[in-house]
Formats: structure tokens, sequence, C-alpha cells
């Protein structure tokens, strides 16, 4: 037991208790309530308490039955994740006998921080004399139990893959590198290309690197439920090989391993080589394996030392395995119609985005190429132009229409070079004229684009993507589109649209932002590293009151204003809120387990110093970094609370950047971070945040509340710096209780 922590000991023997059908007998009963006092008093003497729980564990046959079957099941998904361990607010509700009142606690949240609702609620159940009935009672261990059933119908399956010979036959060694040529015949000067094949799987493990990280299998369960296979679509791609047909279906079964599909590659070039293969169901991302490989000039010879491994894969990115049933129903019923998944060539740096549109039965697919120095330039031109728009804005929410016009121009004109340079199959020079090989897209208004992170940065504004052709912004050349608010928000619903007058007319439901839900994913996985310790949930799971952690700023002017509305959203008794005004107040409350945020809000400056350190300033003007909340071991995976940073500049991040405070927080297992793309104003932060927490404390989905809020600002106040604010979380995401009706 020695390897088990004590959350998880615990857990496995609530659970083996929760499994059992016999009934424990006095002697045990006794135990088990001394053991539960101990552990509520003394819990620093847990060894000793736990060497006299597994001594009555291992001398029941049945309950040490369970406990090894539990934790067994339990190395299937490596560690419990904290949306299965008990909180503070269900234990004031759910540990009763019966009708009768809550059991009260020996030892309260407040008295000892590292006392876990987990050791309170072990302590409750063994020392109350009825431990197996108790037991039921609490929720955490039926989403555990939920989740073990269906991980234990099945073992774990990987993304596989190997090269074989061109006819199929020959497994290539993984010691061994590709060969760009081979001789031809017995002449030992004359040598012929060779192409080679990749074979992908889904199953038991076999081929490149060893079995780390299996695929999110509990994702697809409420699917198998009505089929025995599933259709999943396997994409290859690479900047440099050659891939014939990269784009095939793989039927994964409910149990076992799939038939192999099978890619045939060309090389190109000699020394290392990288190859992606994404695996996608729905339209939704599941996993991306990268495969590394390096090749020689001519088959026989030895690669260098510095080579080595000369066949290597690892996972960069995968959804979380772990969702609740509730969760799984919200998965299974959003498809996403289209995914960008973005990588970097190790050699070269380039950057590609790979976009897959899943309107029907086809996958499309293409490449666009940049470096980390375009991209840096190109988000700097972006957020310059923001700021302008922001600065002209000063003051006021909203303006005329001919300050709309003038800056949705501008905006519309870098959102079009950026949408230029970014999608793929258009034409380079001078980004004027568009190709019919671009990437075909047709998205319904509303729809939810799925972007997987670029580079190891978040941070880029999809939102100011421009889609259909527009001049530089001339003032009186360039004009509004004059029904904008009473049309459709399909291009063709637009009155210019394909007509002559179309790139001189600004539309704003040609802006990504306008037109469709944006999500980047925060799940990138760093090579040979473990998986993440945490889940991306897709519920907040909030009692009431929901708990309102707001960071603030004193000197801002707004502030008290600010405070005395974000108060009129909803009473006392639905939402609490705190106010954290100094560091010394912010340390304690961002470490405070015993009472996490649902919603974790900073309504502060922000910026970065000259090195590009990110900080926020809270208080008085203290300035905190990423460094201070990691000397602090701020985390959310005991609860995972939205962070809203509404501060200038929480989202201006290039793959320059060394620390990225929305990585940082996504990290340490917040359930999804909204930042901003460059400075904001005070009426602006004050007026778009207060709409978006009037839907999203509703129980709409965050992805929709950011959304319908830069709509609103748009529609009735003409207003597009809405813009500037961009969710890194599953669109889906949204509170487990409402708190507006």
């Amino acid at each position: 037991m020695t390897n088990l922590s004590i959350t998880n000991t615990l857990m496995i023997i609530l659970l083996a208790l929760r499994r059992l059908k016999n009934p424990l007998s006095e002697d045990e009963l006794d135990t088990l309530r001394n053991e539960g006092f101990a552990l509520e008093t003394s819990p620093e003497y847990w060894e000793d308490i736990e060497e006299t729980l597994m001594t009555i564990v291992e001398e029941n046959e049945e309950l040490n039955w369970h406990f090894q079957t539990i934790k067994k099941e339990l190395e299937l998904v490596e560690e419990i994740p904290t949306e299965f361990l008990p909180t503070w607010e269900e234990l004031e509700t759910e540990l009763t006998y019966g009708d009768s009142e809550p059991v009260t606690f020996g030892v309260e949240p407040d008295d000892n921080p590292d006392i876990t609702p987990t050791i309170v609620a072990a302590s409750t159940i063994l020392k109350s004399g009825d431990p197996t009935q108790l037991v039921l009672n609490l929720s955490s261990l039926k989403r555990l139990q939920f989740a073990l059933d269906e991980f234990s119908a099945t073992k774990p399956r990987y993304i596989n893959t190997g090269f074989y010979t061109l006819d199929n036959t020959e497994l290539i060694e993984t010691n061994q590198p590709l060969a760009l040529h081979r001789p031809l015949g017995n002449r030992a000067h004359n040598f012929s290309s060779v192409s080679y094949i990749l074979k992908v799987n889904v199953g038991d493990f076999w081929g490149i690197c060893s079995p780390k990280k299996s695929i999110p299998e509990q994702l697809l369960i409420p699917f198998y439920e009505k089929e025995e296979s599933l259709e999943m679509d396997v994409v290859v791609n690479s900047f440099d090989v050659r891939v014939d047909s990269p784009q095939q279906k793989l039927q994964l079964p409910k149990k076992g391993n799939s038939d192999f599909v099978d890619f045939r590659i060309f090389l190109t070039r000699t020394g290392r080589q990288t190859i992606d293969i994404d695996l996608l169901f729905h339209g939704h991302l599941l996993q991306s394996k990268r495969v590394e490989v390096y090749v020689v000039q001519h088959s026989g010879d030895v690669a260098p030392e510095s080579a080595f491994p000369v066949q290597d894969a690892y996972i960069t990115w995968t959804r979380s395995a772990i969702l609740n049933p509730d969760e799984l129903k919200i998965f299974k019923e959003k498809p996403r119609r289209l995914t960008i998944v973005t990588e970097r060539d190790i050699d070269y740096n380039r950057i590609g985005l790979r976009f897959y549109d899943t309107t029907g039965k086809d996958l499309g697919c293409q490449h666009s190429r940049l470096t980390d120095d375009s991209l840096t330039q190109m988000l700097a031109a972006l957020r310059t132009q923001l700021v302008k728009s922001m600065n002209a804005y000063a003051g006021t929410i909203g303006s005329t229409e001919g300050v709309l016009t003038k800056h949705l121009g501008q905006l519309a004109a870098i959102g079009r070079k950026f949408y230029l340079a970014l999608l793929p199959g258009l034409a380079k020079q001078e980004n004027r004229v568009d190709r019919s090989d671009k990437l075909k897209v047709d998205l319904e208004p509303e729809t939810i684009i799925q972007v997987a992170p670029l580079s190891s940065q978040l941070g880029v504004p999809w939102e100011l993507l421009y889609e259909r052709k527009i001049e530089k912004y001339r003032e009186g050349r360039i004009t509004l589109c004059p029904t904008w608010k009473e049309h459709g928000s399909k291009p063709e619903d637009c009155p210019s649209y394909g007509t002559e007058e179309e790139a001189r007319v600004v539309c704003p439901h040609s802006f990504w932002g306008y037109r469709y839900i944006i999500e980047q994913l925060p799940c990138k996985i760093t090579p040979h590293t473990s998986a993440p310790q945490h889940s991306l949930p897709l519920l907040i799971r909030n009692q009431l009151p929901l708990q309102f952690k707001a960071i603030v700023f004193n000197d801002f002017k707004q502030l008290n204003n600010h405070w005395e509305k974000l108060h009129t959203l909803a009473s006392e008794d639905l939402l609490k809120f705190l106010r954290i005004d100094s560091l010394d107040k912010l340390q304690p409350a961002l470490s405070d387990s015993n009472n996490p945020a649902d919603i974790l809000y900073f309504y502060t400056h922000g910026g970065s110093d000259d090195f590009g350190t990110p900080y926020l300033e809270v208080g008085d003007g203290e300035q905190i970094e990423l460094i201070d909340l990691d000397a602090w071991n701020v985390n959310f995976k005991e609860h995972q609370s939205l962070v809203v940073l509404n501060a200038c500049d929480s989202a201006d991040y290039t793959p320059d950047n060394f620390e990225n405070l929305l990585q940082f927080f996504c990290d340490r297992g917040a359930a999804g971070v909204i930042g901003t793309q460059c400075e904001v104003k005070e009426k602006l932060a004050d007026a778009f945040i207060l709409n978006f927490f009037q839907s999203f404390l509703q129980q709409n989905p965050a992805g929709e509340a950011l959304f319908k809020s830069r709509q609103s600002l748009l529609r009735e106040h003409l207003d597009p710096r809405g813009l500037t604010y961009s969710l890194f979380a599953s669109a889906d995401v949204k509170l487990a209780q409402k708190v507006i009706e």
C-alpha cells in the first residue's frame, strides 16, 4: 500500500465497502469505528491507521477481493480524477442517516488546511457504526463507480503504428532507419527511390515506442450502446513525407483490436522527419500521435549515433478520458463540424495547420505553413489594430455607424490577411487572389469550431479571421453592409455577396467571432511526459450559492460601480462573493481548497515586463507573476474553476513567450480560461463581462455566452471590441446548477 496516496487508499476502501454484500462483524465495525475517530483527530498518524485498516481488509475475504479489484481497475486510469472525489458541499448534504440531520463532522474544513473532503468523508463513514449503508449516500463514489464499470469492460487501447516494406510483408524493426534509395538489381551504383507502408490500428499495443497514453475510451461509451463498432477518421500528415490517400476510415469495435489501415508514404529527403497521425470521431479530435523517423541516403547505410532513436513516437494531444454521465451526454449531442489541428516541424521551425471538415461523411484536410517568426509578426499586427479600435472607443461604449465602419473595415482588412495566411490553398503573392483549391467549409452560423493549440502557446485570436474578400480600408470607399442587422449570418444572406461591390462592403457576419463559436482546447502534451492528472470538464460542479472569488485592482475608476453591478446578478443565497484586494488576501484565497471558487474572476490590470514576463496587478498595484502562483502551489484539481482574466493583454501571447498564464491555469486543472487579446478599457471590461455572466449564470455554455455577449455589444452599441475576448476551454462547459432563472 505504500505506493498509494491517502486519498486513493481511502477511496478504494470506501468503494469496496459500497460493493460489499455480506455484513461486517461487530469486531470489524468496532475497529473501523476506532480508526474513523483516529483519522478524524490524528490524520498525521496515517501510516498506523492505514496498517490497521488494511488488516481488516485483508482478513475479510470479500472485502479484500473488492479492494484488490478496484485497485487494479484504477491502474487503468492512473489516478482518481478530482471530479470523482467528495466536495465539502456534498458532505454537508449527503452524509445523513435516513431523514435525520446531516452528520456532524469532528473536523471542520478550517481547522487544518491538510484535511481534505476525502479524509472527512472516510472518517465520518468509518466511525458511523453503519459504514456500508452511509457510504451509499456519497455521490462522488457513484460517479467513480460508473467510470470504473465502463473502464473495466475493456482493456486500454492505443494508436499503434509501424513501417512496412512496400510489399506489406516485412515490418521494419524500430531500431532501423528508413532509406531514401535502394540498390537497383545487382548494379552497385544504380539506385531507385523507396516507398513504404505506414500501418495504423487501434488496439493492444505494438510498434514504435512504448504504451503510455491510451485513447480516451470512455468518450465512446454512449455511442457503443447501439453500435458494435464505430467509424473513426484516421488522417496522416507530414511536412516533408508525401502521403498517398492521407484520409482513411477505421472501424473500431467495442472491444479488441481494429483492422489495419495502410498509408503509402514517399520520402523526399534524408535526416529526421515527422509524421502526424490524428484520430477523429464525429469531428472531435480524440488524440494526435507524432512519429519521428530518421532517413538515410541508401538502404544499408548506418545512421549516425546522434540520430537514435531512429524511430520514435509520442502523443502530442489528447482529450480527457474521464467524464461523468451528464458530460458524456453533452459530448454525444455536440459533434464538431470543423477541427483545426496545429503542430510544429522540429527541424525547420514551420507551423502547420490541419483542417478537418466533418460535414456528412467527407473529411477534408489541407496544410498551411507558417514559421514562429511570421506568426509573431501577424499576431503583433492583429493586436495593434485591436488596440487602435480599443482607443477609438475610450471612455464610452459604442459610437456612430461611421466609427463602426472605419474600425470594422480596418479589422476586416487585417483579419483577411490573417485568413489568407492561415488557410491553405489560397494565393501567396500579395494575398489578393482566391483560388479554387481553397479549403471548402460550409458551416452553419454558431457552429462550434474546435482548435487544438498552436505550437506550445495558447492565445491566437481566431475570432478576427475575416472570410470574404475585402479591400484595404480607405475612408469613403469601404462601406458598412446596410442590412447587417436584418439579414442572416450565412455569406449569401448579405446583399453584396457575389457582386462587384462585395470587396468594398464590410459585413460583420464574415468575422469568425460573429459567425462561429470558437474553442481553443488546452490539451497539448509535451513529448514523453505523463498524461494530465485532470480532465477537461464540461460541467463546473457548483452548489448554491455559487462561490465567486473576485480579485480586483483598487485604482480602477469603475471598480465600485462594477462591484455593485455584479451583486445585482443574483441574490446572496444564490451567489456568494469574496472580494480580494491585496496580495496578502490573494495567496490564502487561491490556496484554500476547503472553499474553492466556482468562478475565479480577475478584474485587474495586466501586462508584461521588459523580459516578456506576464503579470497581473492586484490591490494597490502589487504585481503577481507565474512564479508566485507556482510558489503558492495553486491548483484546481480538487475543484475545477472557470478562470476569467478580465485584464489587459491576458491572452496576448506569441510563440516567443516562455511564460503563459493561460497555460498555467489550464495545466493546474482549471475548467478553462477566458482572456483578452490586447489592452481593454474599463467601461468595455465592465459592460462585456457583465453581459457574459448574465448568460453564463443562466447555465448557458461558456462558448455560447461569450458569443452572445460579443453579438450584443455589436448590435446594441455598434461596438466591435467584443472580438478582443477569447475562450480557452470546451465551448460546452457550463454550470451544474443554474444561478439565474
